[in-house]
């Protein structure tokens, strides 16, 4: 009996065998996704940095950020990042002493710097997807103004904490070399001077019809700046 019984296991075990292996896995050469090797990313960017500097156009806004940013464990889910960049924006300038008709000129130049730091995390892990890496993120960093054209208002940005949600992709174009796009907004605070809640002392206003840059005595305010970046960069494990 056991001799009848073992060729029909036998073949039915061949039977099953070619069905069940084709359901475990897939052909690697076909996947649409592939291992990011290296854990290391440095990148050159360049962006546009817009907004409207506020409720009066003195903070700085409207120019282009040139910059770079270097990843660790960016093939992993969860990467960090530094990032510094410099550039040179527009402001308006505010006269708060002059009626409103004439209290504003420019606009003038003004660098602007950031450095920061971000963490990001990578949607298909450490993978790509058709070459694509999405992400998304949050930063925080320093944002410094220098080289500040004469206000008599008195209002410096200086320098200011900020924050810095973030999505954007990596488009790989090999192991080494890929292309970063990146949609970003920048948030910080500024105080403005007091002179801007007074009424112009050549031009003041009625209770009704108020001529004080801010009639409401609010001079604290937050300012969100949309940036728009892209970057070329590489790929590297040294030296760590």
């Amino acid at each position: 009996m056991m001799l009848v019984r073992s060729p029909m296991v036998l073949c039915l075990v061949a039977c099953l065998a070619g069905p069940l292996s084709a359901q475990v896995g897939h052909d690697p050469s076909r996947s649409p996704y592939r291992d990011i090797t290296r854990t290391k990313f440095l990148t050159i960017t360049a962006g546009s940095f817009g907004g409207g500097g506020g409720r009066i156009g003195t903070a700085p806004h409207d120019g282009t950020l040139f910059g770079g940013r270097l990843d660790f464990l960016a093939a992993t889910t969860v990467g960090l990042s530094l990032e510094f960049s410099r550039g040179t924006m527009e402001r308006l300038v505010v006269n708060p002493r002059d009626a409103p008709a004439t209290r504003v000129s420019g606009p003038v130049d003004q660098r602007l710097t950031l450095i920061g730091t971000s963490l990001q995390l990578n949607l298909t892990g450490g993978k790509t997807w058709h070459k694509l890496a999405p992400y998304v993120g949050a930063g925080l960093g320093l944002a410094f103004a220098s080289d500040t054209p004469e206000d008599i208002s008195g209002f410096e940005l200086g320098t200011r904490i900020y924050l810095k949600p973030h999505a954007g992709v990596r488009v790989f174009l090999g192991q080494k070399v890929y292309l970063r796009l990146q949609a970003a907004v920048l948030f910080y605070r500024v105080t403005y001077p007091g002179a801007f809640a007074i009424e112009p002392p050549l031009n003041p206003g009625t209770p009704d019809s108020p001529n004080a840059v801010f009639p409401n005595g609010q001079l604290k305010e937050w300012i969100g700046n949309g940036v728009l970046s892209v970057g070329l960069g590489t790929t590297f494990n040294w030296p760590f």
